[in-house]
């Protein structure tokens, strides 16, 4: 389950405080890891212990298109610059790239160990994964 929050904070005492707008519902598993499109605002990826992506239209009433390219679980995401990109890690020692308009996987790379992070450079040309295989990050 994804719940949507709207956060305010209170100007005069800078408190914060939250209000459940919106419950997604649609993975078999846990929801493990979220991400933000930051190149449109109005889509959320979210990872599961299900093996899915599913990339999420907030704008539509949260329909989603769902990404399913490996039986291991989903530990992290991660969209390039611009949001063209989706980097998801999974359990198995694999990170799958995909188009993030096209839902197309684009390629596979392959490291020792359950992915548990992965993240984009700024200019995105390279991407880092954090693997429990040697406490390394390729």
């Amino acid at each position: 389950t994804v719940k949507i929050w709207d956060v305010v904070t209170d100007v005069v005492t800078g408190v914060v405080t939250g209000v459940v707008t919106d419950t997604i519902n649609g993975h078999a598993r846990d929801v493990s890891c979220l991400a933000f499109n930051p190149g449109v605002a109005s889509e959320l990826a979210s990872g599961s212990y299900d093996g899915s992506v599913r990339l999420i239209d907030l704008a539509d009433c949260g329909n989603a298109r769902v990404l399913q390219g490996c039986t291991g679980r989903v530990h992290s995401l991660a969209f390039a610059t611009g949001g063209s990109r989706l980097a998801a890690g999974y359990t198995y020692g694999v990170v799958i790239v995909w188009d993030a308009r096209t839902a197309a996987e684009l390629t596979r790379l392959s490291a020792r160990g359950a992915i548990r992070s992965v993240a984009w450079s700024s200019d995105g040309a390279a991407i880092v994964a954090g693997a429990s295989d040697e406490k390394t990050v390729r």
